[in-house]
This record gives structure tokens, sequence and C-alpha cells, in this order.
């Protein structure tokens, strides 16, 4: 099937797998000096203690009877399949990666940073710096920054009654500042009765 017919994952998945099985594990390669499925069985027999036979046309493939499959750490695996990207830090001290919001600490606002990430884990952010792991990322949870708990004042029992009678003495001075404006006005109101009892004598 021309890779133009292609239409869809599935017979893309289907022409590779055919593709592997039906040649690229029984062609021979040079890099090992045999077919890849031979490499395999012989590797497997090597592992499970039996006798390994190599039917290799290769000098150098024949002379070994026996290999070590050497099994690689998951963290090798991420840094060797790693995806690298940059994001400009916002004032908020934030990144947005994959529709996802990611804190970072505040001395990279308005700096680009370089972000590397596993290809199979996109939300185990890193940046870097010098080619070297400076900090990882942490997901914002929205839920989370909408729950924090409102902060208030709270005042013990003598606090209150502190409070009462300040409250208390205030409302003394008021009343005390009023009746001292009355007296004022009662006073000028008498004053201006006289005067017009005067005007009115002469």
């Amino acid at each position: 099937m021309p890779i133009d017919e292609i239409n869809s994952l599935e017979q893309l998945s289907q022409r590779f797998e055919h593709w592997l099985e039906k040649e690229y594990h029984k062609h021979f390669h040079t890099g090992i000096g045999q077919t890849p499925m031979e490499r395999y069985i012989q590797d497997f027999n090597s592992n499970s203690n039996h006798t390994s036979t190599s039917t290799s046309t290769s000098t150098s493939a024949s002379t070994s009877t026996s290999s070590t499959i050497k099994r690689v750490a998951e963290e090798e695996l991420d840094r060797a399949f790693q995806v690298t990207i940059k994001r400009k830090v916002k004032n908020d001290s934030t990144i947005s990666v994959n529709s996802q919001t990611y804190e970072c600490p505040h001395r990279f606002i308005g700096k680009t940073v370089e972000i590397r990430f596993p290809s199979d884990k996109p939300h185990q952010l890193v940046i870097y710096q010098d080619d070297k792991p400076v900090v990882q990322l942490k997901q914002v949870q929205p839920y989370q920054n909408a729950n924090i708990p409102a902060w208030s004042i709270r005042f013990n029992k003598e606090d209150e009654d502190e409070n009462e009678n300040e409250n208390e003495n205030e409302d003394e001075n008021e009343d005390e500042n009023e009746d001292e404006e009355n007296k004022k006005i009662r006073i000028k109101e008498k004053g201006k009765r006289k005067e017009q009892e005067g005007d009115q004598v002469q």
C-alpha cells in the first residue's frame, strides 16, 4: 500500500507491523552481523543458560556465543527522549504548556526559560539552565486556589470587653459634645430674643 493511500492511524499501524514482521526482522543487518530475529533468539537463549548457535555469515558475530542485554534505567530513557520547549514566565510567575498552567520561581518572571520533559510524561516539566536541571515545576490547581480560607481577626473576651468600654466612652463623649453645642445654641437664641425686646421698647 503506497504511503499516500494510508488514511487512518489503524492502517498505518497495520502497515508498520507487516513491514516489521516480514521485512525488518528477517533481513540481514550489517550492524549486528545477523538478522534482528536471529539476534533476539541468541540473546534470549544466552540469558536462559542455553547453548546458542549462530547462523550469521559474519565472522565476528560467529565467534561470540553469548551476550548480555543491558537494561537501561527509566531515568536514562526519559533523558534520551526529552522534549525541549521555551516559554516566557508571566507576571504572575506562571507559564502555560498544553493548556495547563504551571508555577515558576519568582526570579524567572519576565524571562524566557528552557523547559524539558519526557515525551511520554508531558506533565513532568523541568526548567534547565546551562544544560542542567534547575527546578521541577508544579501544576496550578485552580480549585485549590479558589478554596483558600478567608482570614479574619478574632478577639478574646477581654478584648471584646475593652472594645465595648471604648465604644461606651466614645458615646459619652459624643453626648457631652452635643450638650455643650445645644447649650451654646440656647445662649445665642436667648441673646437674640433680648436684642429683639430692646428694639421693641425703643
